[in-house]
C-alpha cells in the first residue's frame, strides 16, 4: 500500500496537484501498518494518518476514527501513536465518526485532555443530544458554561427587535426572501417573525 501511494502521490506532483486521500481500504492498511510499522517508515505513516485521510463524515473517516477510538481507549495498541495522541487526532476530523470516541474519554483518566478537545468541534452531527446532556449535566462545573441557545427565547426577540429591523431597514422594504445558514434557528426564526410581521 506504502509504495502504490507513492507512486499515486508522484503521478500527482508532475501535474502540480496534491494526491488523493486515502480511500477506506488504504485506510484499513494504513491503520494495520501502525499497529506493527515497517522500520523506517514511522513518520510516513505518521503523516498519512493525519494529513491523508478526508475528515468529516467520508467513509474513510470513519475506520480512521474508530482505529483512533480503539487506540484512545486501550483497546488497541500502536507503538507510533499513544492515547493522547489519538484523542488529539481524534479532535482534527472535524465532526462526526469522531466525537462518540471523544465523549467516551471523558470518564477516563484522559478526561481533561478529552474535554479539551471536545470543546473546539462544532460539527457534532447525530452526537448533539449526548453532548448537550453533558452540557447540562456540568454547567456551574470546572468552568463549563452551557448558554442554551436552542431553548432560549431572548435569542429569537433579539433578532425579531434588531437583525429583522435592520435588514427591513436596509432594504428599504424590498424583500423578496431571506436566506441564513442555520445553527441554534434564533437567527432564522427571529427574522423570520420580524419580517413576516412587517409584511
Amino acid at each position: 500500500m506504502l509504495e502504490a501511494y507513492r507512486k499515486h502521490a508522484a503521478e500527482r506532483a508532475e501535474l502540480g496537484v496534491l494526491p488523493l486521500p486515502l480511500d477506506v481500504d488504504q485506510t484499513k492498511a494504513l491503520c494495520a501498518l501502525l499497529e506493527n510499522p515497517p522500520a523506517g517508515e514511522e513518520d510516513f505513516l505518521k503523516d498519512l494518518l493525519s494529513e491523508r485521510v478526508a475528515p468529516g463524515v467520508d467513509p474513510s473517516a470513519e475506520v480512521k476514527a474508530n482505529w483512533l477510538g480503539a487506540v484512545a481507549h486501550g483497546e488497541t495498541k500502536s507503538p507510533l501513536i499513544s492515547r493522547e495522541d489519538a484523542i488529539k487526532l481524534l479532535g482534527t476530523m472535524m465532526g462526526g465518526y469522531n466525537v462518540p470516541y471523544i465523549v467516551r474519554e471523558l470518564d477516563g483518566d484522559l478526561a481533561q485532555l478529552a474535554a479539551e478537545t471536545l470543546k473546539h468541534i462544532i460539527m457534532i452531527f447525530d452526537n448533539f443530544e449526548v453532548v448537550k446532556k453533558l452540557a447540562e449535566e456540568l454547567k456551574d462545573q470546572n468552568g463549563v458554561l452551557w448558554g442554551n441557545q436552542f431553548d432560549n427565547l431572548a435569542n429569537t426577540e433579539a433578532h425579531i427587535k434588531t437583525t429583522a429591523e435592520e435588514i427591513w431597514t436596509q432594504t428599504a422594504g424590498q424583500l423578496d426572501g431571506f436566506i441564513c445558514a442555520v445553527g441554534t434557528g434564533g437567527t432564522i426564526a427571529g427574522v423570520s417573525i420580524g419580517l413576516k410581521d412587517k409584511n
